[in-house]
């Protein structure tokens, strides 16, 4: 977990979103290797999750998969919400790494 950097673009105030779908909300990165959250609330569903990116050096951008994903939902009423996101984006580029070797 050294070697990657984390982002974190939502705070507290999220906690009463109903309606919203924001890409980048949060984001790790590691070499060519990353991951960012949408935060997707519709209808009373939690459609949010953490994509897996890869940079692509052609074209000097981070491609985000939408086929690679992982649900995941936020709790806001839990005080460690922000470790725990950045917790989980980790180990999920992680894991995608482990499986492409």
């Amino acid at each position: 977990m050294n070697n990657f950097e984390f982002e974190l673009n939502m705070d507290d105030s999220y906690k009463n979103c109903e309606t919203i779908d924001e890409w980048g909300m949060a984001m790790v990165w590691a070499g060519d290797y990353g991951a960012e959250y949408n935060l997707c609330l519709q209808d009373g569903d939690n459609y949010s999750a953490i994509y897996f990116m890869k940079y692509d050096d052609e074209t000097d951008y981070w491609d985000t998969d939408c086929s690679c994903f992982e649900h995941y939902e936020i709790d806001f009423n839990n005080p460690n919400w922000k470790l725990e996101l950045k917790e989980t984006m980790y180990n999920f580029v992680i894991n995608i790494i482990n499986k492409e070797k």
